[in-house]
C-alpha cells in the first residue's frame, strides 16, 4: 500500500511480463488485487505469454477473484499466444460456470467468439510475415520450447501452418517434453492440420518425453481412425516403391 500511495505504478511489471495483479491472481490474494484495482491498476495487462489476469485467475479456478476482475470490466474473449480464451483454461466447474454466465449475460455468440480466433490468426499471419520479411528467425521458440508451428498446429490455424512450412521450417521441432506440433495436432483434434504436417513428412510414431504418440494423445475416434489410414497409406507406398520392378526402366530396342 505504501509503494501505491507513493504513486509507484501498480502495472510494474518483472522480467515474464507479469504484473503486480498477475501475481495476485496466481496467488489467490483478494484483498491485495483489490487493493491493487482501486489504485488503477490495469486489469487487462498482458504478460509476455498474453495472459491477462483473467486467464491466471481463471486457469487456477478462483472464482471471487474473477468476479473483481470482470466487474472491473475484465476482457471474456482475451486471447493467448496459445490462442486460448480464459474460459478455454479454466477447468473448475465452479469458475467455469461463472465465466461462462458472463459470456452469456453479454450476449457473446458462438460466431464472436471464432471471429475473435480468427482474428488472432491473421495477426500471428502478419507478424510472421513481417518477421520473415526482415530476415527473422521463423524457428524462434517460447519458453517452454514451442516454435510457432507447435502453437500453429495447436490452434489449427492453417493458414500459418502453410506459411511456415512454405517457408521451409522445421516440420518437427520439439519443445521441452519432446511434443513436436504432430503431437499438439492429435492432441487439439486439428485433422486438417495433422494431414498436412504429414504430407511433409511429420513422423506419425514419433514420441514425447512420456512416451506419447500422436495416436496415444488423440481423444477423437475418428482422428484416431484417420492415423490409422495414414500410416497404413504410408506403409503401402513404401511397399510400393520397393516392389521388384516397380522403377524398372523400359529398353529401347531398335528395329534392324
Amino acid at each position: 500500500r505504501r509503494l501505491l500511495e507513493n504513486k509507484v505504478s501498480p502495472d510494474v511489471t518483472n522480467e515474464d511480463g507479469l504484473t503486480s495483479l498477475h501475481q495476485c491472481c496466481i496467488d489467490d490474494n483478494e484483498e491485495m488485487l483489490k487493493l491493487l484495482l482501486e489504485y488503477g491498476a490495469n486489469v487487462n495487462a498482458c504478460d509476455s505469454e498474453m495472459w491477462t489476469p483473467l486467464h491466471a485467475a481463471a486457469t487456477c479456478g478462483h472464482v471471487n477473484l474473477c468476479r473483481h476482475l470482470i466487474e472491473r470490466g475484465a476482457e471474456l474473449l482475451a486471447v493467448n499466444a496459445d490462442g486460448n480464451m480464459p474460459y478455454d483454461i479454466c477447468e473448475d466447474e465452479v469458475t467455469l460456470d461463472y465465466i461462462e454466465s458472463e459470456m452469456a449475460k453479454r450476449g457473446i455468440t458462438q460466431e464472436q467468439i471464432d471471429n475473435t480466433r480468427l482474428t488472432t490468426e491473421r495477426q500471428m499471419l502478419n507478424d510472421l510475415k513481417e518477421l520473415s520479411a526482415a530476415g527473422g528467425d521463423l524457428e524462434f521458440r517460447d519458453p517452454v520450447g514451442a516454435s510457432m508451428l507447435h502453437i500453429a498446429a495447436a490452434n489449427g490455424y492453417l493458414d500459418v501452418v502453410e506459411f511456415l512450412l512454405d517457408h521451409h521450417v522445421s516440420v518437427d521441432p520439439k519443445d521441452n517434453e519432446s511434443w513436436q506440433p504432430i503431437h499438439a495436432a492429435a492432441y487439439w483434434g486439428q485433422l486438417d492440420i495433422l494431414e498436412l504436417l504429414v504430407q511433409n513428412g511429420a513422423d506419425l510414431d514419433a514420441k514425447t518425453k512420456n512416451n506419447e504418440t500422436p495416436f496415444d494423445l488423440s481423444e477423437d475416434p475418428d482422428i484416431k481412425q484417420r492415423i490409422l489410414d495414414l500410416k497404413d497409406e504410408i506403409e503401402t507406398n513404401k511397399a510400393s516403391r520397393l516392389r521388384p520392378g516397380s522403377s524398372r526402366r523400359h529398353k529401347h530396342t531398335t528395329r534392324t
